[in-house]
């Protein structure tokens, strides 16, 4: 089975990523642009993942998309001019950029220690009464860090060390509109990011947990575990 892994640098001074950084969706109705259409025959794990990174400094927009199928970024050009740099003003050879590396890549074994990021969306069932809103955020650090060591242990691996970064403030979470048949709906979603070690306790679950992702709110940029020899 093939897994591409792509970067795509965005254009900073467009109107349309600037107000998709706030509206999360809307970015995912973008990416999937360069994918076939959802009626099409459907691979058994999620076909898109993806996750957001902004470097608050240089303002640089970069997203990255995990896919089981092969991605035609032109098509998202197309349907979006403008919307990705230029190569040579971003700085790199290519925009968007994109391989199969799953052969090189994704082939642990257990006690193999890893370096991790993971953009994810920390949440638990909402109390009885909360209609509109199955699941609600954790907010406690130390409940954030007690998520993400329970979601390891049935994922294949065990945490060595982690960061937590909140990505928005207590009271200016991401405001997410998914659209279904049954019209909008709006939710509230916490972004936060751990950064640290892991290492492998069940290669294969863990291998499955990377295709799948982690938590909660795939569609909104959560939930791609991002590795790296550790070191």
């Amino acid at each position: 089975m093939s897994l591409y892994l792509s970067r795509l640098i965005l254009n900073p001074r467009m109107r349309q990523v600037q107000a998709e950084l706030q509206r999360p969706y809307e970015m995912h109705r973008t990416i999937m642009r360069a994918f076939p259409p959802l009626n099409a025959p459907q691979p058994k794990e999620p076909r898109v993942l993806w996750r957001l990174d902004v470097d608050r400094r240089t303002s640089r927009i970069v997203v990255y998309v995990q896919s089981h199928v092969e991605p035609d970024w032109s098509a998202l050009a197309a349907a979006h001019p403008g919307y990705l740099l230029d190569a040579g003003e971003a700085g790199v050879e290519k925009n968007p950029d994109c391989r199969d590396d799953l052969d090189e890549k994704y082939r642990f074994h257990a006690g193999q220690m890893l370096s991790f990021r993971l953009r994810a969306n920390p949440a638990k069932k909402a109390p009885a009464g909360r209609k509109n809103n199955p699941r609600v955020g954790i907010i406690a650090e130390e409940d954030q860090l007690r998520w993400l060591h329970g979601r390891a242990m049935n994922a294949g691996f065990r945490v060595l060390s982690a960061s937590v970064t909140r990505e928005d403030g207590p009271k200016d979470m991401l405001k997410g509109i998914k659209h279904t048949e049954a019209g909008e709906h709006r939710m509230s979603l916490l972004a936060v990011r751990y950064e640290g070690l892991l290492t492998v306790a069940d290669p294969d679950a863990f291998r499955k947990a990377i295709f799948a992702g982690i938590g909660p709110g795939k569609a909104f940029g959560f939930g791609l575990l991002s590795i790296a020899p550790a070191g």
